[in-house]
């Protein structure tokens, strides 16, 4: 298992605030994935804020998911197609609108 990152790219610009709490295990292009809780995390980010972004922020599209199963737990995709319910969705979704 790699250890977690702590640095984002050109493409993301700084993720320091939120290598604290989500363990970032990947960084490819603007495509970061890491874990939370037993959880995996898929999310686009880019350096600049944009429209299209949650809360008009860094974070373009947010994937937070069972690897086990599968089950999606929070899905964004420029728009919400499943709004975070469980307490470790809600709190992924808190940690990503730390990049503003």
């Amino acid at each position: 298992m790699s250890s977690c990152r702590t640095s984002g790219n050109d493409h993301t610009g700084d993720i320091s605030a939120i290598t604290k709490k989500l363990c970032v295990r990947k960084i490819r292009s603007n495509w970061v994935t890491g874990t939370f809780k037993g959880l995996k995390v898929q999310a686009k980010v880019y350096s600049e804020p944009s429209k299209y972004g949650i809360a008009k922020g860094r974070v373009s599209k947010l994937v937070v998911y069972n690897p086990d199963g599968g089950k999606e737990y929070l899905s964004y995709d420029r728009g919400w197609d499943i709004r975070p319910q469980t307490k470790p969705a809600k709190e992924i979704l808190t940690i990503i609108k730390r990049l503003k």
